[in-house]
């Protein structure tokens, strides 16, 4: 009986630490994969014609997430020096902090890196920045429009799913990769919408150059 008591302790044991010590593995594997990554200076240019910030709580794995992913479609939509994207978060537990390994490992699954990227604080400056300011859920939105410095400012704030049909983005940061890739898929639905909104607004903001005149 001792022996079948030891026995059941130890694989109890080692079926405690074995999600730990995976867990471990991989953030070391991924820290020192990224370790030498540099944070990423995208100059603006003037030809700039709207600007578009995500916020979440801690800017480590949802917002950066979706400033990546809406960074690439705006690319492929021909619009990548005429659209600002940017994100923050409304804690300052993470500032100059790379994003969370599970959210690069999502970000490589789905052919994207976020390494570069390094946290930042929402602060109420990013209200002049910013003509769209995007939130994953509603806590992180009255964190935000607490810091608003007038009514007409809290018209830029919108929930992104917003752009989908509605709802809030879960933070995934204590759940397995499974809710990196649920959430990925939510924010890369979003910003399908986020996207058809961009390009109108960019379209309203940059003249057209006027017919040519015949002799």
């Amino acid at each position: 009986m001792a022996w079948r008591e030891w026995t059941r302790c130890v694989s109890h044991l080692w079926d405690t630490l074995r999600p730990r010590l995976t867990d471990l593995g991989h953030r070391v594997y991924w820290d020192l994969r990224d370790m030498f990554s540099r944070p990423q200076v995208i100059p603006e240019s003037e030809a700039v014609r709207f600007r578009v910030l995500f916020v979440c709580f801690g800017n480590i794995c949802r917002s950066p997430l979706a400033e990546e992913i809406l960074r690439q479609k705006v690319a492929r939509e021909g619009l990548a020096g005429l659209v600002r994207v940017d994100s923050a978060g409304t804690s300052a537990w993470n500032i100059g902090r790379r994003p969370h390994w599970k959210a690069r490992a999502c970000a490589v699954r789905h052919g994207l890196a976020i390494h570069h990227h390094r946290a930042r604080l929402f602060t109420p400056l990013d209200f002049d920045r910013f003509d769209r300011i995007l939130v994953m859920d509603r806590q992180n939105q009255v964190d935000v429009l607490e810091l608003a410095p007038g009514s007409p400012a809290t018209t830029r704030v919108h929930l992104l799913l917003d752009f989908a049909g509605g709802g809030e983005i879960p933070d995934p940061i204590n759940g397995p990769p499974a809710d990196f890739d649920s959430v990925f898929h939510q924010i890369d639905a979003a910003c399908g919408g986020v996207v058809e909104d961009v390009v109108r607004e960019v379209g309203r903001r940059t003249p057209t150059a006027p017919c040519p005149t015949g002799p």
